[in-house]
């Protein structure tokens, strides 16, 4: 009696691991097809990545499934097969919630209409990225304190950054009216592109744009786990530490390398009164913050290991006109290759101080003279970086000569 108890509970027990085996079959495809799908939509791994990825998870699952939904498969190959089942289910869902809240994340920072897959990484282009002066997480306007052209050149694999001091005394398009260039920032960034690119002749495309605020650099340094910074000198520096309820402290800075947090790292490029040259040697430090942090974010450990931190500080505290296919396109391109970035500096250099009146406010303001030197050899450099690999140099020229006349024709249509 006992025995037969036995087999109808085995029986019993067997059926009920059939039945569960060929649901949890379903729920384990319909979960691989929604993670294949997320990799798809965000696009980010680069297409042999992507394929080896999808043709080692299709044999898993063939295997898996026929051990969950073929009846006359035994039960502990069953019962491994189900836990597995299981196991892969849980991690397919949760990679698929990440990989929709990176692709949410792309989407809220830019301010572009999608087309597609981009093809940004296979030209060179330039960057303008505009640092406001705001402490909350207005990033639409502000006082442009951090004005800088990076250049990036993915065929020889270098980024040039050219920083151009805030107090400028500059000619604005749209109002026909001089101001400082950190003024520019309170009309919005299409005002201070216009402004930049008459500085430089209309010389020189900026083909995108990239805001951020003071808070948004804290966050992103903490969010990576600091950067190391080289000094070219010993300083204190003082600011708000934003880690300690907004108390305002002074750091001191040795010559050589310094391990920075958020708060650190803003208050080392923030700093100007320590140094002879003010604004200029200001430039120079929020260049080395900015190749720090990119040093640290195209790292892939910091890809892989801060993947989640990154993304909740860049959607709201970014805005830019990439767009996601674009951003995608850069980041399969760093996984793809993992290019040892070659990066330089520039700063354009004080043609001398003065007072002057400026359209944005009354009265007389301290304004910095441009000096037509340092913009001159500025701009020789940035097209030696964009165009090297890819124009020689009497293409670059007649290319010039066009953006010059499609600009003049359209100032005078306008």
């Amino acid at each position: 009696m006992s025995r037969n108890r036995q087999k109808k509970s085995n029986r019993k027990a067997s059926r009920g691991l059939k039945i569960a085996g060929k649901l949890m079959a379903i729920v384990y495809l319909v979960a691989l097809f929604i993670f294949e799908f997320s990799l798809m939509v965000i696009d980010i791994l680069p297409l042999r990545y992507l394929l080896i990825g999808i043709a080692v998870l299709t044999l898993i699952s063939i295997v898996i499934f026929l051990q969950l939904f073929l009846s006359k498969v035994r039960r502990r190959p069953k019962k491994v097969a189900l836990g597995l089942s299981i196991v892969l289910t849980v991690c397919y869902i949760g990679l698929s919630v990440v990989l929709g809240a990176g692709f949410d994340m792309l989407s809220q920072m830019s301010s572009s209409n999608d087309t597609g897959r981009s093809d940004i990484m296979d030209e060179p282009f330039t960057i303008l990225v505009s640092g406001l002066d705001n402490k909350d997480n207005e990033i639409t306007k502000g006082r442009s304190d951090v004005n800088m052209l990076v250049t990036v050149n993915p065929k020889t694999e270098k980024i040039l950054m050219v920083s151009i001091p805030r107090d400028y005394y500059v000619y604005i398009p749209e109002f026909q009216s001089r101001d400082k260039l950190t003024h520019t920032g309170m009309y919005g960034i299409d005002t201070t592109i216009d402004t930049v690119h008459y500085l430089f002749n209309d010389e020189i495309p900026i083909d995108y744009d990239l805001r951020v605020n003071f808070l948004t650099v804290v966050k992103m340094i903490d969010a990576i786990g600091g950067v190391d910074v080289v000094s070219e000198v010993e300083f204190d520096a003082t600011g708000r530490d934003y880690t300690e309820a907004d108390l305002i402290r002074t750091w001191h800075f040795v010559k050589g390398e310094n391990h920075l947090d958020g708060s650190a790292a803003l208050a080392f490029a923030r700093e100007r009164y320590s140094f002879q040259e003010g604004d200029v040697q200001r430039a120079k430090n929020e260049q080395l913050v900015l190749q720090a942090i990119i040093r640290k974010m195209t790292s892939s450990k910091t890809l892989l290991t801060k993947y989640d931190d990154i993304l909740d500080v860049l959607g709201s505290n970014i805005k830019t006109s990439l767009s996601p296919s674009d951003m995608s396109a850069a980041v399969r391109f760093q996984l793809a290759n993992m290019p040892k970035w070659d990066m330089e500096s520039m700063e354009l250099q004080n043609g001398g101080d003065g007072l002057e009146t400026v359209y944005s406010v009354s009265g007389n303001v301290y304004v910095m003279y441009p000096d037509d030197q340092s913009i001159q050899e500025a701009k020789n450099a940035i097209l030696d970086c964009r165009w090297a690999g890819y124009m020689n140099a009497s293409a670059r020229a007649a290319t010039i000569a066009s953006r010059q006349l499609t600009s003049a024709l359209t100032v005078g249509n306008a």
